[in-house]
């Protein structure tokens, strides 16, 4: 009876609390924030399957609860429930972090999980408030709900652009500097896969994947693998590469392909293409990319050589010698810089590049952009991964 009470006095709670939404005047953009995925990655991926079914059955918990538990919570008993000795789990988190977590002492690895998702929730926070702070938002909130753990509340007032302010709060801008493969070491490899899964093409015309990626066939030293003409024909590229043929045929622990940000002009077959175009991205054998978000001291919005919007990033000092000795390797070759898996920048360098600077540019159609992308690059990646789920209210 007392958890029947308990249950129906949690589903009016909830009923209140979306009234509560519905009935302000400000704009209201609700983040979920993925504690999962942030324990995961402090673990360091295991590939354990105790440690990963703790973790998905304490996400199914998590999803169904009703006691107001957070994840950590139910995590911790997921751990203590899935395994006999269930202290060997935690050591996931001391053999990947041994700064912070203590060998064999599962109490101080549950204490300190505890405080660093705490830490990680108010500087999620934090990061957000200065985001919209340095684009001149006023007379806005960001709490913490008071019921759902893994949740923030931004409101601001309407005048402002929902969509520019909601893609604010939700980049995690993970921005990476990696190498690029020249093209001709995929080209056969994507025509065996493409017969694999559609069949021998006698009268080959250059397009493969049922015809949606073109090859670019070029000859040159370029990591270009191909162009689609729309996001629709980039979905079935990407499900034919990830598809189980596809993870058998590619070793993704030495390449990823990614699309380019905008549309570009590509002659082929004697006419004009507008498409997006597809990079091989080599990925190091420690697997961390050569630069990160984290080597970025300062980033500012400028205009690149055509006048184009463009961010100009400077590196700390130890970074600033690492690019200059990296791109004096690279001359007459490219660099892709990316941004949470999309490309937004792969230029050619022409020389060495002295003075600890990079520019991104071609990537931003209006200065606002530019700006609001300077400004997350300045104040640093978002702990956690966030998700909007509120999406209905629009206000461009």
């Amino acid at each position: 009876m007392r958890k029947f009470i308990f249950i129906f006095c949690f589903l009016f709670s909830c009923q209140n609390y979306q009234n509560a939404l519905k009935n302000d005047e400000r704009i209201i953009v609700v983040l979920d924030l993925n504690i999962s995925k942030f324990v995961d990655d402090l673990a360091g991926n295991p590939t354990d399957s105790l440690f990963n079914i703790a973790l998905v059955h304490a996400n199914n918990d998590f999803n169904v609860d009703s006691s107001g538990s957070g994840f950590l919570e139910l995590f911790n008993s997921r751990v203590l429930s899935e395994e006999h000795d269930s202290n060997s789990l935690y050591r996931f988190f001391w053999r990947n972090n041994s700064l912070l977590f203590t060998k064999n002492d599962p109490v101080q690895v549950k204490q300190q999980l505890n405080h660093i998702v705490k830490d990680a929730v108010f500087q999620t926070k934090e990061i957000l408030k200065a985001r919209l702070e340095n684009i001149g938002v006023s007379n806005f909130t960001i709490e913490s709900d008071s019921i759902l753990t893994n949740r923030l509340i931004v409101k601001f007032p309407e005048k402002y652009q929902k969509n520019r302010i909601s893609k604010l709060l939700k980049t995690t801008a993970s921005l990476e500097f990696f190498d690029c493969y020249y093209n001709k070491e995929w080209m056969s490899i994507f025509q065996v896969l493409d017969e694999k899964i559609f069949g021998k093409n006698n009268d080959f015309n250059g397009k493969i994947f049922n015809q949606k990626l073109i090859l670019l066939h070029d000859g040159s030293n370029s990591p270009y693998i191909g162009i689609v003409e729309n996001q629709s024909d980039m979905q079935v590229v990407d499900s034919v590469i990830n598809s189980l043929l596809g993870k058998k045929t590619f070793n993704f622990q030495d390449v990823k392909f990614l699309w380019m940000k905008n549309k570009s002009d590509w002659f082929w077959e004697g006419e004009m293409i507008n498409g997006y175009a597809l990079l091989a991205i080599e990925i190091p054998i420690h697997g961390k990319p050569k630069l990160t978000g984290d080597d970025i001291e300062d980033a500012k919005q400028s205009f690149d050589m055509k006048n184009n919007p463009s961010v100009v990033l400077r590196f700390n000092p130890v970074a600033a010698y690492d690019w200059e000795k990296w791109t004096d390797e690279k001359v007459n070759k490219m660099i892709a810089i990316v941004m949470d898996d999309i490309i937004y920048s792969a230029p050619y360098v022409r020389t060495r590049i002295t003075g600890g600077k990079a520019e991104i540019s071609g990537g931003f159609e209006t200065i606002d952009k530019a700006r609001d992308l300077a400004n997350i690059f300045k104040l640093g990646p978002l702990p956690m991964d966030v998700k909007i789920i509120n999406p209905n209210n629009s206000n461009n």
